[in-house]
């Protein structure tokens, strides 16, 4: 048995005294990590004998690299687009709803109000104006969201959502109707409180990874904004009053330029549903387009 066992060992020596020198990758897998000289001890290549290695660069040298000249221009402010409805027809069990107009851009004042203001609208998820008024009371949609989307001009309001083709009219209406409610009486003093303890809960934990942290130094530096800017929305979100919430979302928003783009059947309408507690009808679970 020890004469197989000491052949076994010899052969092994062998294979190994003629195996070529290992990659630095394929060290590392094995080794984890390790230094150059620990590398070339260990028999593999250092890294600038590498055909694919390349030096790190300096940031300087990273800069010098870019294209040279004046920045450029910032982009022309967008035209007011004509209000109005458009239909495109599409077989579907669903109707696909889109309401927009021009919003603000991204260094606008106001951003702290509207985005606290779109947060009790329909920002959120359960509990926003438009998901209880038209999900919760009356299940004509698997999900109904509005957003701001402010850039280097000014960028959209949105709101989406879907529901069935026959109630698509109504539920339209609904939705234009719960708009200009809102911007006409504005939020409760509860539904800010509300929405004040969520972002204070919620925007430290949305920018806790280093993903999120890279993303929010990317957008101060492309759009220009302070580095004292994710502070500054913060202080400025939880002092704000029902009064400022109401005239940010009217200066910005109304109810009768909407452009509208509808994409589903024709087909004849239905009635809605009254509110209630517990909707007869659920929405469809998955979104069809």
């Amino acid at each position: 048995m020890s004469r197989q066992v000491n052949l076994a060992r010899s052969k092994t020596r062998q294979r190994t005294s003629t195996r070529p020198a290992e990659s630095s990758g394929r060290l590392l897998e094995r080794h984890g990590n390790v230094s150059p000289r620990e590398m070339a001890v260990k028999g593999a290549r250092a890294p600038e004998q590498n055909p694919a290695y390349r030096p790190a660069r300096s940031p300087a040298q990273v800069s010098a690299g870019l294209p040279k000249g004046a920045a450029l221009a910032k982009p022309e402010q967008p035209v007011e687009p004509k209000p109005g409805i458009t239909h495109i027809d599409f077989p579907s069990k669903q109707t696909h709803l889109m309401l927009a107009e021009l919003g603000i851009d991204r260094n606008d004042p106001d951003w702290p109000a509207l985005s606290l203001g779109n947060q009790i609208l329909g920002g959120g998820a359960f509990g926003t104006r438009l998901m209880s008024e038209v999900r919760e009371k009356r299940g004509l949609t698997y999900g109904v969201y509005s957003v701001f989307s402010p850039m280097q001009v000014r960028g959209p309001f949105m709101i989406n959502l879907q529901t069935r083709a026959e109630l698509s009219e109504g539920t339209l209406k609904l939705v234009q109707d719960i708009l200009a409610d809102y911007l006409k009486s504005g939020p409760t003093q509860q539904e800010l409180d509300d929405a004040k303890r969520e972002l204070a809960g919620s925007f430290p934990l949305s920018n806790a990874s280093n993903a999120s942290i890279v993303g929010q130094l990317g957008a101060i530096g492309f759009y220009n904004l302070p580095l004292s800017w994710l502070e500054d929305f913060m202080q400025q979100s939880q002092a704000l009053s029902v009064e400022q919430v109401k005239a940010a979302m009217n200066k910005h928003l109304a109810a009768d330029k909407l452009v509208i783009v509808t994409v589903g059947p024709k087909v004849a309408q239905q009635p809605l549903p009254a509110p209630t507690d517990k909707p007869a009808e659920q929405p469809l679970g998955v979104p069809e387009h």
